[in-house]
């Protein structure tokens, strides 16, 4: 689709740790086993669907500063997805179901 003239490009990128990746599969993986390949297919696109929204609007999930500062999240039911925001860069950090205790929850290097 053309862009209008004057709009600016969006620019802001989203870029999956390692820990995020591993996260999603493990969730594809157990949802297979539990629930069947429809429903783990449904639930994995709803969670990229969600952080595909990030790349338009990156600081338009919740702040959870009270876990980590600067860490903010977005729903993607039942889990949730953490990221943190620098410069034009979205960093998806972790993907845990959202019935978890989540302060709780290790998220280690905002990097990894």
């Amino acid at each position: 689709m053309p862009r209008n003239k004057g709009m600016p490009a969006n620019k802001t990128s989203v870029v999956w740790s390692v820990r995020s990746e591993r996260d999603l599969r493990e969730i594809w993986a157990y949802l297979i086993e539990t629930a069947g390949s429809r429903a783990a297919d449904e639930i994995v696109r709803r969670v990229v669907a969600a952080t595909r929204k990030l790349a338009a609007h990156p600081r338009s999930g919740r702040s959870r500063d009270e876990i980590r500062k600067g860490l903010r999240s977005v729903s993607a039911p039942p889990f949730v997805v953490f990221y943190h925001v620098q410069d034009n860069v979205v960093s998806i950090i972790r993907v845990i179901d959202g019935r978890r205790d989540l302060e709780r929850m290790p998220f280690g290097d905002p990097n990894e």
